[in-house]
């Protein structure tokens, strides 16, 4: 990830980068996808880059799945 942001930054240094920490899936705990959101704030804290945490929206799996925001397990619904 930081390999990419540098990259846009050196080919186009107006543009503005936004890293986005998807919202959960069902497997989340048990995955290597709780690991990635530290990591991706660190990044885009180096590169001065936007974050947003879909999970913050979202809330967790099972909220987001009861508020009809989780097509399934891992892709987000129509809501």
């Amino acid at each position: 990830l930081l390999a990419i942001i540098q990259d846009i930054v050196a080919a186009s240094p107006a543009t503005r980068i936004l890293v986005v920490q998807a919202n959960e899936t069902r497997d989340w705990q048990v995955s290597g996808l709780a690991a990635f959101a530290p990591r991706k704030q660190s990044v885009a804290a180096q590169t001065g880059a936007a974050y947003v945490d879909l999970r913050v929206l979202l809330g967790a799996f099972a909220q987001a799945t009861a508020s009809g925001y989780m097509a399934d397990d891992d892709h987000p619904g129509e809501a």
